[in-house]
């Protein structure tokens, strides 16, 4: 279980990913009853409908909850216990799946972050379609919506291989 302890994340970031998605896909099936104007890869290119897309999101959703709760509730518990490794070996370390457990980690702390930037992202987004009559016509681009979320993504990856990387550093 998990207690309330200094930097545990696990509650605040688990409902507010619980809450934007919902709202995302409230307001999604507000707007376009029929996904003709949704530009979700999943639906766009790989032709799911809105309940393919929800159960989609809802199952990603799951994983990065149930993976968040892994890794707060392991955090301080996940460095190598190879001495001596480079960044490159210590990178390979928490990239390789399922290698001692330690994707789930990542994804964990990767996932249920790049969902907090991607909450507050559609948050705003549907804000201004939904109180605005220019935004959606002049301005709305969700490809730029991917390219920032896809680049946390990475740097939430890289950041965290840093962070783990100075702690090993240290316990050394």
């Amino acid at each position: 279980m998990i207690t309330a302890r200094k930097n545990n994340y696990f509650i605040p970031l688990s409902i507010w990913i619980l809450l934007t998605r919902s709202y995302d896909i409230i307001c999604t099936f507000q707007f376009t009853p029929d996904f003709s104007k949704e530009k979700n890869p999943l639906s766009s290119i790989v032709g799911l409908g809105g309940i393919g897309v929800t159960i989609a999101v809802s199952v990603v959703m799951v994983y990065t909850i149930f993976a968040l709760y892994k890794y707060e509730k392991n955090k301080t518990k996940v460095l190598p216990e190879e001495k001596d490794l480079s960044y490159n070996q210590f990178y390979k370390y928490y990239n390789s799946f399922g290698k001692q457990g330690t994707r789930i980690l990542v994804d964990g702390y990767v996932f249920s972050r790049t969902f907090a930037v991607a909450g507050i992202l559609t948050t705003i987004m549907w804000l201004l379609i939904n109180n605005t009559t220019w935004y959606y016509v002049n301005y709305h681009n969700p490809y730029f919506y991917y390219l920032i979320i896809i680049g946390t993504l990475i740097l939430f990856n890289i950041s965290f291989i840093k962070i783990k990387f100075k702690e090993y550093q240290l316990k050394q």
